[in-house]
């Protein structure tokens, strides 16, 4: 898969994960709505989560994160 292609699959899974951390939806209710499997979603969202650890990913304060204190 190509950079261009990696990059708008990160951009298209960061949009959901976020969109579902601020739509008080459980992660099953808003899979179902938005046509992706669960699976998916949980495996997505560890990657990101993941790359944001490592410094790796370009995106800020993700809503499923608290601020560290």
């Amino acid at each position: 898969m190509t950079r261009k292609k990696n990059a708008e699959k990160e951009s298209y899974w960061w949009d959901l994960v976020n969109r579902q951390a601020v739509s008080g939806l459980s992660i099953q209710q808003f899979c179902t709505n938005e046509g992706v499997s669960r699976p998916s979603f949980y495996a997505w969202r560890r990657r990101l989560r993941e790359g944001e650890d490592n410094g790796t990913t370009a995106r800020e304060s993700p809503p499923w994160r608290s601020p560290m204190t």
